[in-house]
């Protein structure tokens, strides 16, 4: 008769889901709390009233999205690490290899002894769930095979990838670092890189990662771009309400579980040409010792580098030319850890200097010489790329916490201009930064950040230190010019719906006045008596008993304790009485609310006009004192509560439940003639910050 080839073994299938049915165990008792169990407690906790089928709908879901993701990357390490565990003794590998059953029997035995205890805890946890749901009264068999899909997909693929792991290694203890290395390494890498070139490359950000790097970090893949539960809102006679959620992401899932497949045919190959004689090894495949060499290598000198400059240089200023060589250093001698460890690993031995591994020590810090070189001298031309005016389609700057968004031509060919600058004064900036014995009290740095969103789905970001060196060049006039160009301000100040009547929520001003002022905005007789009405909580009935020391006391502590900008007066003053001081010229803050109509008015008929004019909305960015002069110390502030239709959220206003609060806020100018004859025929008497800080 002949003999039959056979790809499985049940009974190893058998004993290798019975060896470790601890784990199965708990894998499952900890779904079986998570979700059915939790469902049969009060879960909707602080609101019982709240709609129990879009609840569990939302809960189920969500538990989809992190339970599976963040569950499976963990289960499927100890998985793997359990079912693969034979390759990682001598005496089982060598046994194993021994039976008669061919390698791809013995691999997808050992594969589906790790996969199908989940996948069966799995459909119990489903079951259950649903059970749960029908005692609650709110049973959504959609969300609950959603769960069962996306969780089940989830592990799939993380297993996949930490069977690949397991075939690397010969060491268990090898086998979960190797696994979360390479489930976050791109992530890690383009940190690493844009972290130390940004300490030396004109113009380079940290800011923003490509979309393909966080894919190839699984973890982050899924999370940050894949998965996500949307809710639905709906009218009902008594107002809005979330009616149900939605598990977006079904691409995401089906694409990393078709490369899990994929991985798993990877590990096969492996595991086939795998030596059982390498357990115990670091590297269990003799062609990757050189890549795990030089991936040691080179990490630990980023690594080292990074780690050295947070420690040496984080509190320091050091000129970058300096700091440049300083740097190259900690990666040299980086390299020249990660390279004899790796050996010292590989080999399980301390004598690893041969001459060998030194060419190759050498031949690696040339690389890393080579590259640093070439970015710190641009020979990549990083910094002087600037994209053409036809491929942009908007770019948002920001320096010293004011931003735009600009999109017309005119301002974006601006941008464009002031950008090519900043290029050309490079070594104009970076000497002046680097002389840090010239900084003094009238002049400070600023970052200027720009972000172009190119046409075709790309953006190019770039950051600098500007210095405000007075006479001479000086970028930041340019700047703050365009940041108060009209688009600039209409964009700034669009609190992203329109205001009307009947979403206003809130709305105030706050603005420094004297207290006499106050005292008559709001009807007090003096300054005294609001102080200590106020302040001192004292009627009137009280304060006309009070000795002429108790009063002065009183009026002390108020003045001390509540005055705008107090310090100056704590410091010259602290605790003694305020012989000398006219209270008439201390100022507070008083804060005016306003109905939704006094808003509206406000709104519509002084400040739209104005911010059209070019003479309300504008910001300062420089440190020459006009900002003081040019600007009320008073804010304006308007915000409004809009029911969300489902739209996505746009800049100028945050998601709040199933509404959307919207914020408007502005400071009055010298010349915001309407506003300000608005806030003064309401008994706002306005100062500017100069005034106010003088007084």
């Amino acid at each position: 008769m002949r003999s039959k080839t056979s790809f499985f073994n049940f009974e190893m299938f058998r004993k290798g889901m019975a060896r470790w049915w601890p784990l199965w165990t708990a894998y499952f008792a900890v779904w079986a709390l998570a979700l059915p169990v939790h469902l049969l407690s009060d879960w909707r906790g602080y609101d019982p009233n709240a709609n129990a089928a879009y609840l569990t709908q939302s809960y189920v879901l969500n538990s989809a999205v992190y339970g599976g993701v963040l569950g499976g990357a963990v289960m499927a390490a100890l998985a793997a690490m359990a079912v693969w565990s034979f390759l990682y003794s001598s005496r089982s590998a060598h046994g194993m290899a021994c039976l008669p059953v061919r390698r791809e029997g013995q691999f997808l035995s050992a594969f589906a002894a790790g996969f199908a205890p989940v996948v069966c805890a799995n459909v119990v946890i489903f079951l259950l769930t649903l059970a749960a749901e029908a005692s609650r009264g709110a049973v959504d068999p959609g969300a609950a095979l959603t769960w069962l899909c996306v969780v089940t997909l989830s592990y799939l693929f993380f297993y996949c990838f930490a069977t690949l792991c397991a075939q690397l290694t010969g060491n268990i203890i090898i086998l979960p670092l190797v696994y979360a290395v390479l489930n976050f390494v791109v992530w890690v890498v383009y940190f690493l890189i844009n972290a130390i070139c940004s300490t030396f490359v004109y113009g380079m950000t940290t800011v923003g990662m490509p979309a393909l790097f966080r894919w190839l970090s699984p973890v982050l893949g899924y999370l940050m771009d894949g998965l996500r539960v949307n809710g639905h809102v709906e009218e009902t006679a008594t107002g809005a309400r979330v009616a149900s959620f939605e598990f977006e992401g079904w691409g995401v899932v089906i694409g990393y579980a078709v490369a899990g497949v994929l991985i798993a045919v990877g590990a096969l190959l492996l595991f086939r040409a795998r030596r059982m004689e390498t357990a115990g090894d670091v590297v269990a495949v003799k062609p990757l010792k050189p890549v795990f060499r030089w991936c040691m290598g080179l990490g630990c000198a980023l690594v080292f580098s990074m780690l050295m400059y947070y420690i040496v240089f984080s509190f320091r200023s050091v000129e970058k030319r300096l700091l440049f060589l300083w740097l190259l250093l900690f990666m040299l001698i980086g390299a020249f850890i990660g390279w004899f460890a790796a050996e010292m690993l590989m080999k399980k031995s301390f004598r690893v200097f041969s001459r060998k591994n030194w060419a190759g020590l050498g031949l690696c810090g040339l690389i890393i010489v080579a590259l640093m070189l070439g970015m710190r001298f641009d020979l990549f031309g990083y910094e002087k790329r600037v994209p053409d005016a036809e491929r942009v389609k908007e770019v948002y700057l920001s320096a010293n916490g004011e931003n735009a968004l600009l999109t017309e031509p005119e301002n974006i060919a601006a941008a464009l201009a002031i950008h090519r600058d900043v290029i050309a004064h490079k070594a104009e900036i970076e000497d002046t930064l680097g002389r840090t014995e010239d900084r003094d009290s009238t002049h400070y740095g600023h970052s200027f950040y720009l972000t172009y969103s190119l046409k075709n789905g790309g953006y190019l970001s770039r950051v600098y230190e500007l210095w405000d060196m007075g006479a001479g060049y000086d970028a930041l006039s340019a700047i703050e010019a365009l940041l108060n160009c009209p688009e600039a301000v209409r964009e700034r100040k669009d609190p992203g719906f329109p205001i009307n009547l009947d979403t206003i929520e809130y709305a105030h001003v706050t603005a420094v006045m004297t207290a006499e002022e106050i005292a008559r905005a709001k009807g007090y007789d003096s300054a005294e008596d609001f102080l200590l009405s106020e302040y001192s909580g004292w009627g009137p009935d009280y304060r006309e008993a009070l000795t002429p020391a108790e009063q002065k006391q009183a009026l002390t502590e108020a003045v001390l304790h509540y005055s705008y900008d107090n310090g100056e007066l704590w410091e010259h003053y602290g605790d003694a009485d305020l012989a000398g001081i006219d209270l008439s010229t201390v100022c507070f803050e008083y804060e005016f609310y306003l109905d939704p109509a006094e808003a509206y008015d406000l709104y519509w008929n002084a400040c739209v006009p104005d911010i059209d004019e070019g003479t309300l909305g504008r910001v300062s960015i420089l440190n020459d004192g006009s900002y003081g002069r040019a600007f009320y110390n008073a804010v304006i502030r308007i915000d409004e509560r809009i029911y969300d239709e489902g739209s996505d959220s746009g800049e100028g206003f945050s998601t709040l439940g199933i509404y959307d609060i919207a914020h408007f806020s502005t400071t009055p100018t010298v010349d915001s003639a309407r506003t300000n004859a608005w806030l003064e025929a309401h008994g706002i008497v306005l100062h500017t910050v100069a005034e106010t800080q003088n007084k």
